[in-house]
């Protein structure tokens, strides 16, 4: 009975970490996070809820890989379109009026600690 036991919890030791480990993978593939540019700015997209650079909590258009929003008043960019692209995991690239098409992104990175 001693060494049936052991091989069980072996197997489900093995089967949580597995899930552990694609679980993470899958919460990493996403554009949800903290997000932050090299002059300070930074913000934090949660599905479809954005916390602007400029402090404002607002809904966007939400895609797994891309987020959209049009930047309120009060704020930096007030009315532009507002899109942004997953690179990488750790990178996204940001547009405003992405309709220029030789506008050149910025590129944020995710934030190293969480915003507060």
């Amino acid at each position: 009975m001693g060494i049936l036991f052991g091989r069980y919890l072996l197997g489900v030791i093995v089967a949580l970490c597995m899930v552990f480990a694609f679980s993470s993978l899958v919460q990493a593939d996403a554009i949800d996070g903290h997000w932050c540019f090299s002059d300070g700015r930074s913000l934090s997209i949660d599905g479809s809820d954005i916390m602007t650079p400029g402090g404002r909590s607002i809904k966007g258009e939400y895609d797994r890989h891309a987020f959209a929003y049009k930047a309120p008043q009060g704020e930096r960019d007030a009315g532009a379109t507002i899109s942004m692209v997953l690179v990488s995991d750790d990178v996204l690239n940001l547009f405003r009026n992405r309709a220029q098409s030789d506008a050149k992104p910025e590129v944020w990175k995710r934030c190293k600690q969480q915003m507060s």
